[in-house]
């Protein structure tokens, strides 16, 4: 979410299926080009959007994405603007047209829309129409009608119409998370922004909820994401503070008490956010959603690594919230800090802290989500105990 007032990104440029047709007629590669270029569009806005950018700030790859769009847009508009320069002058007669002759010019009313229009829209592909419904009147987006064939959800909607429209799903999720991004942080909501992120939160459940009833599990990481999100900053700071008891228990806490369970707790604020069916099913099935495992282990993983470095800064500054669950960006920005030399950290949480970093420096590659999650996990089962000479975790 963002700061009213404070400067936001510029919204993902809107590019027509014309425009890309003008710009891309032929099939060179045995399909059209246009079609490819436009499912390239489509995962680039989805990316943009869902880029907490809590602080204002979008991720360099995102930034691009955005420059890319637009470069695209322009030069559709480049034509249009030749063409204009080109066209002949029209005769100007030397004397005025009489009276009679003007016709007044007719001003075309802006169009309104309704939720039908919405599933309309869904059922032909037409980004340009969702695009202008998300501009105009974005709650549209998220259903309501009392028309008995429109009792799902326009994302569930999409959903059941098949992998094909998976592209209209991923472009309500992100019209969601757009909406998301950009709530206020610094002032209590009103009740109609209370009202729609709250049809947003039930409709990434039902997406949830429905994508498994399909076997469409490909954006369910998404919805999670989304749902995290929702929560907004102060949801962040609240279980960063819980996760760093748990740690400050762990790494000093007295012989006989409790055994503190911070890389559990962390997890487990992530996985409050999945549905009953989709517990259910885990739980039972033991179905495996990699992308989804991923997410939640890179969330919590965050949430440790938050709660660490305050445990260890002292009067060094916090790590920014925008990153959060955001790739590796938390840990980037954790093994740079600690890694400072001028200002290396001390004392059972601090040498938690090193231990993580000179794993991250013994591995030949980049962890995975899953696998940072695990170091954790082991490093915090080790607590304030020695550090075996030569152990490296992996």
């Amino acid at each position: 979410m963002q700061e009213d007032g404070a400067h936001r990104p510029p919204i993902f440029p809107a590019i027509s299926d014309a425009c890309l047709q003008h710009l891309f007629p032929d099939t060179s590669i045995g399909t059209s080009v246009a079609g490819c270029v436009r499912a390239a569009l489509t995962e680039m806005e989805l990316s943009y959007q869902l880029d907490p950018c809590l602080l204002n700030e979008k991720s360099d790859t995102n930034r691009g994405y955005w420059a890319l769009a637009d470069f695209v847009r322009r030069g559709c508009a480049a034509p249009r603007e030749r063409d204009r320069r080109a066209a002949p002058a029209e005769h100007v007669p030397s004397e005025a047209p009489r009276a009679e002759t003007v016709r007044p010019v007719l001003v075309q009313r802006a169009k309104t829309y309704a939720v039908h229009d919405v599933y309309a829209a869904i059922d032909k592909m037409d980004l340009d129409t969702i695009m202008a419904i998300r501009d105009k009147e974005f709650v549209l987006l998220l259903g309501g009608s009392d028309d008995v064939r429109e009792k799902r959800t326009p994302l569930e909607h999409a959903i059941s119409l098949g992998p094909r429209y998976e592209r209209m799903s991923l472009f309500l999720a992100g019209s969601m998370s757009r909406f998301v991004n950009h709530l206020p942080e610094d002032r209590p909501l009103d009740n109609a922004q209370q009202a729609a992120l709250h049809k947003v939160r039930t409709n990434l459940k039902l997406a949830i909820d429905h994508s498994l009833d399909k076997e469409q599990t490909g954006l369910l990481a998404s919805y999670l994401q989304i749902l995290v999100m929702s929560q907004g900053i102060a949801w962040i700071e609240k279980n960063v503070k819980a996760v760093e008891r748990e740690l400050h228990a762990c790494f000093y806490a007295t012989q006989g008490a409790l055994l503190p369970q911070p890389t559990a707790a962390a997890r487990d604020t992530v996985s409050y956010f999945l549905t009953h069916n989709l517990r259910t099913r885990c739980r039972t099935e033991h179905l495996v959603i990699a992308t989804m495992d991923d997410y939640i282990a890179n969330a919590a993983s965050d949430l440790v690594l938050l709660a660490l470095w305050d445990l260890v800064r002292g009067t060094r500054a916090p790590l920014p919230l925008y990153a959060f669950a955001r790739d590796d960006r938390i840990t980037g920005m954790f093994l740079d800090a600690v890694r400072d030399p001028t200002t290396r950290p001390h004392g059972p949480a601090g040498h938690a802290a090193l231990r993580f970093a000179e794993a991250q420096d013994a591995h030949l590659r980049r962890h995975s989500a899953t696998e940072r999650f695990q170091l954790l996990e082991k490093i915090c089962r080790q607590g304030a105990g020695s550090w075996e000479a030569g152990e490296v975790l992996v």
